[in-house]
């Protein structure tokens, strides 16, 4: 297992863009993307701009196919001018 936990920072002004179109991409990988075992959307309760993806993947073919995805693709070109900061995305492997 792959798992991934991403940090977004996203700028005042777009929060609420920033979560519909996250909500999409949720959507549309739990819908389409083969060895997605996770892939959910957290916010904050400190800070309404951080956002936390938390991704559960079969192995790293399925996670490369997911970020080759369309849907993937069209989520990030549509936020990239949203974020505060350069988003932080951490790769986890299972030990036991």
């Amino acid at each position: 297992m792959i798992y991934v936990i991403a940090t977004n920072y996203i700028k005042e002004a777009h929060i609420a863009d920033f979560q519909k179109q996250a909500s999409w991409l949720v959507d549309q990988t739990n819908e389409k993307d083969r060895g997605c075992q996770r892939y959910e959307l957290f916010q904050e309760t400190e800070s309404a701009g951080t956002f936390v993806m938390m991704e559960e993947w079969e192995d790293m073919e399925c996670l490369e196919e997911h970020l080759a995805s369309e849907h993937f693709k069209e989520a990030m070109a549509g936020s990239k001018d949203w974020h505060e900061k350069e988003a932080e995305v951490k790769l986890y492997q299972k030990i036991k």
